[in-house]
This record gives structure tokens, C-alpha cells and sequence, in this order.
């Protein structure tokens, strides 16, 4: 089995835990609030920056050139969403606990992840678009950020993980501390922002 096949079928049940989630439902919904849409934006501000770092430094500059990963970060996007929302942007926070990689194959689970993001927020995209609420206040620069770009820079990855040559259990260790880490992020970015509006 090619390794995507593998991580896809593995990782199934994550994917659908965070679809059947409280805010993910708002947002097919078209229930979420503002203040729900800052909490999820600062979570993947931390998320993605987190990680990007990581895999920058655990991928060699030709794999980064090969995958194009210049095309690839997202923090940048969710930061530029938080400056417009009024929210200064900053580093992950010590209650946070990120993920160690213990080796490439885990850095490429972190990256699977990560990208995969991609696709999904595309589809988020075009729900909120639907939200005044948001469509009123937000830039919408993160969801959706590689635009038309998403197909090619998917199928780029596809064939760069397909030709690793891996232990793809390893790959999934990775993957599954990345989804683990996201969910803290969320709970945090919840918390912080809660706590912070009524103060």
C-alpha cells in the first residue's frame, strides 16, 4: 500500500472526530460566531508556526525546494487574520505542550497533517462565506490560502510522500502527535480568548 493510502486509511477516525466537532458543525451550519472563528484562527496560528519551524529544520533544502514548502506555510496567513481582528499575534504559549519528532518519518506525519489542512480549508472557505458575520469582519486569507493553487501543490505532495522511503508506522506516530497537538492548540486558543473577554 503507497504510504497516503496508508496515512489516509490510519488517520480516518481523526478526521472524522475533528468533522463531527462543536465548531466544525457551526460552520456547516452556518452557526459560527465571530468570537468562535477568532479561536480557531489562533489555534492554527500556533499550530502551523509551531510546525512549520520544525519541519524546516528537519527537512533538507532540497526536499524543501522539491515540495516548494515556500508555497506551503500558513502561519503568516492566520497572522495576518489575527492583526485584522484585533488580536496581537504571539508566541506559542507555555501551557502549550508541542510535539517532539523523534525523526524524519515522524516530521513527514507532521507534515501530512499539516497539508492536509489545506484541503479541508478550502471547504471551510466556501461555508463561511455564507457568514456575514464573518464575511463582515475577517480577511478569509487563511482558509482557502492556496487557492488555486491547492490541486497542483496536492498532487506535489502526493507523489513526494508516495516516493519516501519510510516506515510508514513511524509516519503515522508523527501524524497522530500532530492531531493531538491541534486539539490542544484549539482547547488553549479557547480557553485563552474566553478568558481574555471577560476580563
Amino acid at each position: 500500500m503507497e504510504l497516503m493510502s496508508y496515512l489516509k486509511e490510519s488517520t480516518n477516525e481523526r478526521h472524522l472526530q475533528i468533522r463531527a466537532g462543536a465548531l466544525a458543525q457551526k460552520i456547516m451550519d452556518g452557526e459560527l460566531t465571530l468570537d468562535e472563528y477568532q479561536i480557531l484562527i489562533l489555534a492554527n496560528y500556533w499550530f502551523h508556526g509551531y510546525l512549520e519551524a520544525v519541519i524546516t529544520k528537519v527537512l533538507s533544502p532540497d526536499q524543501l525546494i522539491a515540495l516548494e514548502y515556500d508555497k506551503r506555510a500558513k502561519a503568516s496567513y492566520a497572522e495576518e487574520e489575527l492583526i485584522a481582528l484585533g488580536i496581537s499575534p504571539s508566541a506559542i504559549p507555555e501551557a502549550l505542550n508541542p510535539p517532539v519528532f523523534e525523526d524524519y518519518p515522524e516530521a513527514l506525519g507532521a507534515l501530512y497533517v499539516t497539508e492536509g489542512t489545506a484541503i479541508g480549508g478550502a471547504l471551510i472557505r466556501k461555508q463561511l462565506l455564507q457568514h456575514e458575520i464573518i464575511t463582515e469582519h475577517a480577511l478569509l486569507k487563511f482558509y482557502g490560502c492556496y487557492g488555486k493553487a491547492l490541486a497542483p501543490l496536492w498532487k506535489s505532495f502526493v507523489h513526494f510522500m508516495n516516493h519516501q522511503k519510510v516506515t510508514a508506522e513511524n509516519v503515522l506516530n508523527g501524524a497522530k502527535k500532530t492531531f493531538r497537538f491541534y486539539e490542544q492548540c484549539l482547547a488553549h486558543a479557547d480557553q485563552s480568548l474566553t478568558v481574555g473577554s471577560n476580563n
